[in-house]
């Protein structure tokens, strides 16, 4: 998400895993500076990439909600999300935090203070959704007992299906992958088949159509599936529609949703939400 808000000033960005940098921290910038994103300050593989950028000399701006960290300790600037405490594994909140911060950061560089009101509109819009939750439990229910469940969507959708598709998978027990609407028919369409479940974000009216004809390849296939859109994108038949907010947060929005229907499928099911099996809040080890 941060790239995209950088991209939308013409500045040069990326993205990297850190498990996957630190074997391979190659940068063609010559002055480069590093957002570290962490909840808890403690994973191991940001740590390593952290300890290799500040032998370069490079500089590093960590994005935590752990005052006191190690990330935060060792970074060359560092910004608390002062998201509260998150007691469950999966972090869900720290995300949210995590986005508004860089939406921050753009608009800082960009010499916009408005991105604040745009925030409020955001929190707004959250409101809305934690009002509406029991909606979504009667979502989830539906659906609980799916074994196999893809989320598609476009652009921004897309990043905030990932999310949507790893809180299924930690909390809810589901294999839960996330694909761009325009990859569907380079392979992962041969996975559909009668009632398998898709969940589609639908936030960006200029991808909204071409998403919609994605759909419709997938409804010929018997797909169940069930789209969160917003006020702008709606369509009849939506499960979910969302209150309008700025274009670029709008799939913040969704995100939210994706999370209440991972836990109300979780819930279903009778699962310990809070602490997943296999999972820990920090990956200590590489």
């Amino acid at each position: 998400m941060g790239v995209r808000f950088m991209h939308f000033l013409n500045r040069r960005a990326s993205a990297s895993i850190a498990s996957e940098f630190a074997y391979d921290p190659f940068t063609s910038a010559k002055h480069p500076v590093y957002i570290l994103l962490s909840q808890s300050g403690e994973t191991a593989d940001l740590i390593r990439c952290q300890k290799i950028i500040n032998e370069r000399g490079e500089i590093s701006i960590a994005v935590t909600n752990s005052k006191g960290s190690t990330i935060e300790r060792n970074a060359t600037y560092s910004c608390l999300l002062y998201a509260g405490l998150e007691v469950a594994v999966a972090s869900t909140k720290s995300y949210v935090a995590q986005v508004a911060f860089l939406a921050m950061l753009t608009g800082a560089l960009d010499h916009k203070p408005n991105v604040i009101t745009h925030l409020y509109a955001l929190t707004d819009a959250i409101k809305d959704v934690i009002a509406r939750k029991k909606e979504i439990q009667v979502l989830a229910d539906s659906v609980a007992d799916a074994k196999d469940a893809f989320y598609v969507g476009r652009g921004e959708d897309y990043l905030a299906g990932m999310e949507g598709a790893l809180k299924l998978k930690e909390v809810a027990y589901v294999h839960a992958e996330c694909y761009p609407g325009g990859e569907l028919k380079h392979g992962p369409i041969a996975l559909i088949e009668n009632g398998t479940l898709v969940i589609s974000l639908i936030s960006d009216p200029a991808m909204a159509s071409a998403m919609r004809n994605n759909l419709e390849e997938l409804r010929a296939r018997q797909a169940h599936i069930l789209v969160i859109s917003n006020e702008p994108c709606k369509a009849e038949g939506d499960a979910f529609v969302t209150k309008m907010v700025k274009p670029y947060l709008a799939s913040v929005v969704g995100v939210v949703v994706a999370q209440y229907f991972s836990y109300y499928v979780a819930l279903k099911k009778g699962l310990p939400i809070d602490k997943p099996r296999n999972l820990a809040k920090s990956v200590t080890v590489e």
